[in-house]
């Protein structure tokens, strides 16, 4: 921020004017002698100003005011935080799988912007067409896990969160009809998954 890149949004996100919050930030080593940049020592201002769409959709009221409280994100929920979720946050998940990014979308600085063109960006695996809670439930090992989703973001949250969320989120929609995958779960060894479904199997049961 201080040398001139970006300002930090209201969604506590770097904010480049001409990038959005879509970007990535890279360092270059050399013995090169450079002269400093003419914006090294001005810092852009936030235009944030009074915009409050990312704390508006925010799921689970992570961005409150100037403040913002990671361990409510949605992102760091399905991805980063390990063992239970929260019980007052489940519901408030809905239907993310992994991650989310509802205050980015909304932002007004990254409304004109086209998705990029890098292959190495474009990769699906071929599971992930038609990727339903059924299929992720389905993953019974690790070594499934990591054989369909290789190469994608889905390993960073790994096995167990992934299973994890896709329980509760079948409790966020109300799917009967995957109750008997949910009870295979509550009886496995994983206690976060157990535990998990079986929370899951208690919501939609009542």
């Amino acid at each position: 921020m201080a040398g001139g890149l970006a300002f930090l949004g209201r969604h506590h996100l770097l904010i480049q004017p001409d990038a959005g919050s879509y970007f990535f930030i890279a360092s270059i080593l050399t013995s090169l002698p450079l002269e400093a940049d003419k914006v090294a020592d001005q810092p852009l201002k936030p235009t944030c100003q009074s915009c409050l769409k990312c704390s508006q959709i925010c799921p689970t009221k992570a961005i409150q005011g100037r403040f913002f409280l990671a361990d409510r994100c949605s992102a760091y929920l399905t991805v980063e935080h390990k063992g239970p979720i929260p019980v007052k946050l489940r519901r408030k998940l809905g239907n993310q799988l992994l991650g989310c990014d509802l205050c980015q979308q909304v932002c007004p600085h990254n409304q004109r912007l086209k998705a990029g063109l890098m292959p190495r960006f474009l990769k699906t695996s071929s599971f992930l067409v038609g990727l339903n809670l059924r299929r992720v439930l389905l993953i019974k090992t690790v070594e499934q896990f990591s054989q369909i989703f290789k190469g994608t973001a889905f390993m960073r949250a790994g096995w167990q969160n992934i299973i994890r969320n896709a329980c509760y989120i079948t409790a966020n929609q109300n799917r009967h009809g995957l109750v008997p995958v949910l009870k295979e779960w509550r009886d496995h060894d994983d206690s976060v998954i157990s535990q998990a479904a079986g929370w899951a199997i208690k919501e939609i049961l009542g």
